[in-house]
């Protein structure tokens, strides 16, 4: 689409709005709209939501829960203010509810019947609280971490599930921060891919974490031995030092990072050699969480090249 540029009073110059988007919108003659200068892009926007930002998803044809949630998930992800949701077996609900508050904030269902469902956004995101919910999934992360290494410091292993809800948190985060970029796109457009990576990682980062805590609160009485607790602070040492480089960039604490991963490598492979059953499963978790830990590099680099 194209717009010619008109010219008035020598000075201001003007183009006019595409008719239909002005029409779904609501924008009519004294109308305000945000302008957004972002290169050699300018972006007009409103804060009305058209009616069209729907979809419909037929939860019969989906045969497993896990499915359902994935498709959920990836509807809210894409932008859709409202999802509406047609099932055979009024049971599903349950699913859904579920997964709205595992997964999806700012959500909730709206109307429902035996055979249907509508969940819609009943709490707006603004893309300026962005950083703010970026800055809590690193947090929420960090913290579960920490808590992995107090309870088996502690020897409280069956206590280990109670951490999972911080799992569940970082998933609402993160699903958030993917939901404002699809919608809106970062404070700098060219860096949109590479911000939505970074949050992409983080998400399945955690899954790390949840696999420990599952994993070892099934097995209470199991023992996690010295050296493996001490490659539990060192990986969350590591995950911390990204953090912090996410925030202060420095391209040579980067190529540390990345020594310091290899020697994990490294020292995991020799413990494992001579591990049993237990600190084996943690010590795979563990090297799997540090390499898509390190992962986060090429995407922090780009973040912070100049254009």
């Amino acid at each position: 689409m194209k717009r010619k540029v008109i010219q008035l009073a020598h000075k201001t110059l003007v183009v006019s709005l595409p008719s239909k988007w002005a029409r779904d919108y609501g924008v009519k003659k004294g109308a305000e709209l945000e302008v957004e200068e972002r290169g050699q892009q300018i972006v007009f926007s409103t804060s009305k939501r058209t009616d069209s930002e729907g979809v419909q998803v037929d939860f019969s044809e989906l045969d497993t829960e896990v499915i359902r949630r994935w498709v959920l998930a990836s509807l809210h992800k894409s932008g859709y203010d409202e999802i509406e949701i047609l099932y055979k077996d009024s049971s599903l609900i349950n699913v859904i509810q579920e997964t709205i508050k595992e997964m999806l904030i700012g959500f909730a269902v709206i109307e429902q019947s035996k055979n249907r469902c509508v969940i819609r956004i009943v709490a707006e995101e603004q893309e300026k609280e962005f950083e703010t919910i970026l800055r809590r999934a690193f947090l929420v992360t960090k913290n579960m971490g920490d808590g992995i290494y107090s309870y088996i410091e502690e020897g409280k292993l069956g206590a280990l599930n109670e951490l999972l809800a911080l799992e569940k948190t970082n998933n609402q985060l993160t699903n958030f921060c993917e939901r404002i970029l699809n919608k809106k796109g970062y404070k700098n457009d060219k860096k949109t891919c590479f911000i939505y990576v970074i949050v992409w990682n983080l998400e399945k980062i955690c899954d790390h974490y949840k696999d420990i805590c599952k994993f070892l609160a099934s097995s209470p009485k199991a023992k996690v031995s010295k050296p493996v607790l001490e490659m539990l602070k060192t990986a969350n040492e590591y995950f911390n030092s990204y953090y912090e480089l996410f925030y202060k960039f420095d391209i040579n604490r980067l190529t540390e990072l990345n020594k310091e991963k290899n020697a994990f490598r490294d020292k995991t492979s020799s413990l494992l050699r001579k591990s049993g059953y237990t600190d084996a499963v943690v010590l795979c978790s563990l090297n799997d969480f540090v390499t898509k830990t390190s992962d986060f590099s090429a995407s922090f680099i780009a973040l912070n090249m100049q254009d």
